[in-house]
C-alpha cells in the first residue's frame, strides 16, 4: 500500500501567454504583483526579486470564456496614483465580470462572476476602492451590447445587495474606462473612451448611488482605446487624463477644481506647432456643491506610427507616461524640465523579425521597470539602469508561454527538459534555471515557429524531436550547438552526459521569410558582418543564434532559438494527428486524420535512415494517440472508432510490424471515442481513457508473436470525460500510479493494482490543474524532482506535466511519501 502520509501536489512550473487583446495585464504596485488573462484564467505573476526569479505562481479559472480585461482597482487613499490595492476586477467574452482579492499570491473570490452583459462579450473593466468609511468598491464594465454597467459592492456583504446601474451608450461601444476620486467634493469621476472617437465623463450624483453623464470631450479622430488618470501634485486636486486610440495620437487633459465665483481658466497647450494656441476650458458642474471642474487640453503627443492600445502613468510622483502601440514600440513620455513640453524620453521594443506590436504596458511601483504584452502573447520586460552618461533601459528575461491551446507535450528521454506544441504554431522548450536568486523554470527555446497549427510531438532523443501540424508531413529537428551550451549554462547540467559529439552540430537555424523549413546555419552564417549577404541567401538578417548565459528574452526566443529541420516524412493523405517514438529512439509511429480505413493506417519509420518501413491498417477513423510499451516490443493505438489495437515487431525483421490484437467496437467496453492510452512501467498492463468517462485497464500475456489481452474492468470512472492518462515511471509499494486528465480540466492521481483496485490519492481542481480540456499528461521519465540534483531523490516524488486548451503548460510535483 502507499504510505499513510497524505499525498500532495505542488506546482513546479506554470507557463502561459497573455491574452491577445488590450487591457488584459495590470500591475499592483503595493503587492509588486502582475495579473494577466490567459484563455479563461486570471494568472498571478511574481516579478523577479533579489531572492527569487520571476514565476507565474497561480492560475484561477475565472470565467467560462476568454478573459478580456484584468485591472487592479484604484485606491482613494493612495496619494498620487491609486492602482495600489489588492482588489482585482476581471471581465470575459462570456459577458460576465468578477472581483477578486489577492491573498498570498492567489486570488480569493469576493464577487463571483455575474452576467452583466448577457450574450455579449465585455471589452473592458475599471474599478475604484473608495476609502470613505463605507469601504465600497465601484466597478464598471463595457460590453458589445453597447451597455456601460456600474456596480458597487462591499466585500463582506451579500452579493445580492450590490447596486447596479446600466447606461446605454447608443450607437457607440464603450472601449476603455478609468476612475478618479475628487477629494474636496468626495465624488467619483468616470472617464469612458468610445468607438465614436469621443471621451465621455460621468460624475457621481449627490447621494453617491448613481453616476450621470457630465461632459463629452472631442479631439480624437478614431476609436479611443485607452484612458488613464493621474493626480500630479499631492497638495492639489488637479488630475491629468491621458487618452489614446486608433488615430495613433495620445492626448493629455487637465481637470482642475474651481469655485463658482472663479472664472474658467484658459491654459496654453503644449503643442509643438504653435505655443500660442489657447484652448477654451469645458466645465463639469458638481451637484449640491459650490465646486466645478474645468477640463482643458494639456498636450498632444504624436510619436507612434500605428494604433495606440495602452496608456499607463508611472505610480511615483514623477510625471511619466508609458504608451504601447502596434508599431512594435513602447514609449515613455515626460515633460521637459525647462519648457514643460511633453517629449519622448525612452523608446523600447522590437525591430524586424516576428514582432507585430504591443497590446499593453505597465510600470512597476518604482518606475524602474516596465512590462509589455505583445500580439503573440509574450511578456516583454525592461529595467532602467543608471550609467555614467545617463540611463538606459535593458531588456530582461521574464516568463511566458503559449497563447493558444496546447495540443501535446513530451519529456526528453533523460527528463532534462519538457517540449510542448500548440495551436499557436510553435513548439517550446522549458527547463530549470539555476541562479543566485534561486531555482526557477524558464522557456529556454522555441525550436519551431511554423505556419500551421501543431497537433503532436514526440521526443526521439535528447537532441531530436518529431512534430506534426495541420499538413500532410511530419518534420524532424536536431538541436543546434547554441541549445546545448545554453542548457549547460542556464540549467547547470553537464550536457556531455546527455549529448554525444554536440560540438559538431550546426550553430543554429533560420526560418526563410516565405518558407516553413528551418535552415541550418554554420558558425560564419550565424555571425554575419554584412546583412546583405544573408538576404541574398534567403536568411533573415536579424537572426543571431547565441550561446546564452542567462534566460532568453521574448524577442530572442522568437527568432534566435530555432532548431534545424533535418527530415520530412511524407506518406499520409490528410493532416497528421499523432506521433510516438520508442524508448530506444530507433522507431517512430505516425497517423493522420481519417474517415476511412485506408487513411487510418499507422506508419512505422526507422530513425537511422528516416525511411518508412511498414504500414498497417487497423482502425476505421482517426487514431487519437500512439504509445510504445516501455520494452519497445509493442505499439498501442487508440482511435475515434472506439477501438484499440496492438502491433508487434516481426521475429525475423525488427522493422516489420503487424497487428496482433484489436478490440471490437460492437462488443467492447468503451462506448465513446477513446482519447488516450498509456503503458504500465513493466509493460504488463495498458490503460485506455474515453469520452464515456471510463478508465479501463488491460492485462497483456505474450507468447512469441501473439498477445492475449484481458480486460480488468473499470475500477475508476471519472466525473467527466477522461481525455488524458499516463502511468508513473515506477511503482510505489506494489501499486501503479496513474494520472487521469478530465475534460473539465481537473486532474486525479490514483493508485491501482489488479487485486486491490483503485483509490484516488491526489485531486487537482481547475485552479491547481486547468480550466479547460486536458490534452496530454506526461510523467517525467525518471523518479524524483526536476532537476535531478535536488534533494529527496529517494522519496516517492514524481513530476507530472500537463497541457491543456487553457493555453497552459504545467508541471506538478506529486509527493506520495
Amino acid at each position: 500500500m502507499v504510505s499513510e502520509r497524505a499525498p500532495s501536489a505542488t506546482p513546479t512550473l506554470i507557463a502561459c501567454g497573455c491574452t491577445k487583446s488590450p487591457h488584459t495585464l495590470s500591475w499592483s504596485n503595493s503587492l509588486n504583483t502582475i495579473a494577466f488573462g490567459s484563455a479563461n484564467n486570471v494568472c498571478v505573476l511574481q516579478p523577479e526579486s533579489t531572492s527569487s526569479p520571476a514565476a507565474i505562481v497561480s492560475t484561477t479559472a475565472a470565467h467560462s470564456k476568454p478573459v478580456t480585461c484584468v485591472k487592479f482597482a484604484r485606491n482613494t487613499s493612495a496619494p498620487l496614483l491609486g492602482r495600489t490595492g489588492d482588489v482585482l476586477v476581471s471581465s470575459s467574452a462570456d459577458g460576465t465580470a468578477a472581483a477578486w482579492q489577492v491573498c498570498s499570491s492567489r486570488l480569493k473570490s469576493i464577487r463571483a462572476a455575474r452576467p452583466f452583459h448577457k450574450g455579449s462579450a465585455t471589452f473592458c473593466c475599471a474599478a475604484m476602492s473608495v476609502v470613505d468609511g463605507s469601504n465600497r468598491v465601484v466597478a464598471a464594465t463595457m460590453g458589445a451590447d453597447s451597455l456601460l454597467v456600474i456596480w458597487r459592492f462591499v466585500a463582506d456583504q451579500n452579493p445580492d445587495s450590490d447596486l447596479i446601474q446600466t447606461i446605454n451608450m447608443g450607437t457607440a461601444f464603450a472601449l476603455c474606462a478609468d476612475f478618479c476620486f475628487v477629494q474636496s467634493v468626495q465624488r467619483l469621476l468616470l472617464c469612458v473612451g468610445t468607438s465614436n472617437s469621443t471621451i465621455e465623463l460621468f460624475v457621481e450624483d449627490a447621494d453617491r448611488t448613481s453616476i450621470v453623464k457630465a461632459l463629452t470631450l472631442t479631439g480624437h479622430t478614431d476609436w479611443v482605446r485607452a484612458v488613464s488618470f493621474k493626480r500630479p501634485v499631492l497638495e492639489s486636486d488637479d488630475w491629468l487624463l491621458a487618452s489614446a486610440g486608433q488615430d495613433n495620437v495620445i492626448r493629455l487633459w487637465r481637470l482642475s477644481e474651481i469655485g463658482t465665483a472663479d472664472s474658467p481658466p484658459s491654459t496654453i497647450a503644449d503643442l509643438p506647432l504653435d505655443r500660442d494656441i489657447r484652448l477654451k476650458s469645458k466645465m463639469i458642474a458638481i451637484s449640491n456643491s459650490d465646486k466645478s471642474i474645468s477640463v482643458t487640453m494639456e498636450a498632444v503627443l504624436n510619436g507612434h506610427d500605428n494604433w495606440v492600445y495602452s496608456v499607463d502613468w508611472e505610480p511615483t510622483g514623477t510625471m511619466r507616461l508609458l504608451t504601447a502601440s502596434m508599431d512594435k514600440c513602447l514609449v515613455v513620455w515626460e515633460p521637459d524640465a525647462d519648457s514643460g513640453v511633453w517629449l519622448e524620453s525612452v523608446r523600447v521594443g522590437d525591430v524586424g523579425g516576428q514582432a507585430v506590436g504591443y497590446f499593453g504596458g505597465a510600470f512597476d511601483a518604482t518606475g524602474d521597470r516596465i512590462v509589455g504584452h505583445s500580439y503573440f502573447g509574450g511578456l516583454h520586460s525592461w529595467t532602467r539602469q543608471k550609467t555614467d552618461i545617463g540611463e538606459e533601459w535593458l531588456p530582461q528575461p521574464t516568463v511566458g508561454g503559449h497563447f493558444a491551446a496546447v495540443t501535446d507535450g513530451a519529456w526528453d528521454p533523460t527528463g532534462t527538459y519538457f517540449l510542448s506544441c500548440s495551436a499557436d504554431q510553435t513548439t517550446r522548450i522549458f527547463s530549470p534555471y539555476k541562479s543566485s536568486r534561486g531555482l526557477g523554470y524558464v522557456e529556454l527555446g522555441r525550436p519551431q515557429v511554423h505556419g500551421h497549427d501543431l497537433n503532436c510531438i514526440a521526443s526521439v532523443s535528447s537532441n531530436c524531436f518529431v512534430s506534426g501540424a495541420e499538413e500532410k508531413i511530419f518534420r524532424a529537428f536536431n538541436a543546434p550547438r547554441t541549445f546545448a551550451s545554453s542548457l549547460a549554462a542556464i540549467s547547470g547540467i553537464n550536457v556531455d552526459t546527455i549529448f554525444a559529439d554536440w560540438s559538431t552540430w550546426a550553430e543554429g537555424a533560420s526560418l526563410p521569410s516565405l518558407g516553413l523549413s528551418n535552415k541550418a546555419l554554420g558558425e560564419n552564417e550565424a555571425r554575419p558582418k554584412i546583412a546583405g549577404d544573408l538576404e541574398s541567401a534567403g536568411i533573415q538578417p536579424d537572426v543571431r543564434p547565441t550561446h546564452l548565459l542567462v534566460p532568453p528574452t521574448e524577442d530572442h526566443l522568437m527568432q534566435n532559438t530555432l532548431w534545424p529541420e533535418v527530415h520530412k516524412l511524407y506518406g499520409h493523405g490528410y493532416e497528421v494527428f499523432a506521433v510516438a517514438a520508442n524508448h530506444a529512439g530507433s522507431v517512430i509511429a505516425t497517423a493522420c486524420k481519417a474517415s476511412k480505413t485506408e487513411h487510418a493506417t499507422v506508419m512505422f519509420w526507422d530513425t537511422r535512415e528516416w525511411q518508412r518501413r511498414a504500414e498497417v491498417e487497423a482502425h476505421s477513423l482517426t487514431v487519437t494517440q500512439l504509445a510504445f510499451s516501455p520494452d519497445d516490443s509493442v505499439l498501442l493505438s487508440v482511435s475515434r472508432d472506439r477501438t484499440w489495437a496492438l502491433y508487434m515487431q516481426g521475429c525475423d525483421d525488427n522493422l516489420k510490424w503487424t497487428k496482433v490484437a484489436q478490440s471490437d467496437k460492437r462488443t467492447g467496453i468503451h462506448t465513446r471515442i477513446i482519447w488516450s492510452c498509456a503503458w504500465s512501467p513493466d509493460s504488463r498492463y495498458f490503460a485506455t481513457a474515453s469520452r464515456d468517462k471510463k478508465l479501463i485497464f488491460w492485462r497483456t500475456d505474450r507468447q512469441n508473436a501473439t498477445v492475449t489481452v484481458t480486460a480488468i474492468g473499470a475500477p475508476y470512472v471519472g466525473a467527466e470525460s477522461i481525455t488524458a492518462v499516463d502511468f508513473a515511471p515506477s511503482m510505489v509499494d506494489s501499486n501503479y500510479i496513474v494520472a487521469c486528465g478530465l475534460e473539465n480540466g481537473r486532474i486525479e492521481v490514483i493508485s491501482w493494482n489488479e487485486s486491490l483496485g483503485a483509490r484516488v490519492l491526489v485531486q487537482l481542481d481547475q485552479c491547481a490543474a486547468h480550466s479547460a480540456t486536458i490534452r496530454r499528461l506526461r510523467f517525467r521519465p525518471i523518479k524524483g524532482c526536476w532537476p535531478a540534483d535536488m534533494a529527496k531523490q529517494d522519496d516517492d516524488i514524481f513530476e507530472l506535466a500537463s497541457v491543456s486548451d487553457d493555453h497552459c503548460v504545467k508541471v506538478h510535483r506529486i509527493c506520495l511519501a
